[in-house]
């Protein structure tokens, strides 16, 4: 299956805090980070793809091609290189920050999205459903 445009909101959460604290957002915004319902919408095509991410806390779009790094500003206003790749039916994103490197996997289906976060050892995931 290709990775096609859409929106999806979370359903579930697994250790996102803990994530969060090991690729070193503080503890404050991490708490709230984990406690939020984010929404993720995601633009594919010819040009630049675009992923935007909405929660009651803040908002954030992306936009780039794939295999390039992208400076890329975190919810919690740190700028790190991200790049982005395709496998499949997953969206595989590679951030450099100061603290090390961390990963998002998000795997796509037709009803939903899976995205695997890791980073300094720890591992968190979150689901979301298809709007």
């Amino acid at each position: 299956m290709a990775i096609e445009a859409g929106k999806w909101e979370m359903t579930s959460s697994d250790n996102y805090g803990e994530y969060l604290k090991a690729v070193g957002v503080g503890m404050i915004k991490a708490k709230l980070a984990e406690k939020a319902i984010p929404t993720e919408e995601l633009t594919t095509g010819d040009g630049p793809w675009e992923l935007s991410v909405t929660s009651p806390l803040k908002s954030t779009k992306l936009s780039f091609t794939l295999g390039e790094p992208v400076d890329n500003t975190t919810a919690d206003d740190r700028v790190v290189t991200s790049t982005f790749t395709t496998d499949g039916d997953k969206l595989i994103q590679v951030d450099r920050l100061p603290e090390g490197e961390s990963k998002v996997i998000r795997e796509y289906s037709p009803t939903g999205m899976a995205a695997t976060y890791s980073g300094k050892g720890v591992t968190a995931t979150r689901v979301f459903k298809r709007l």
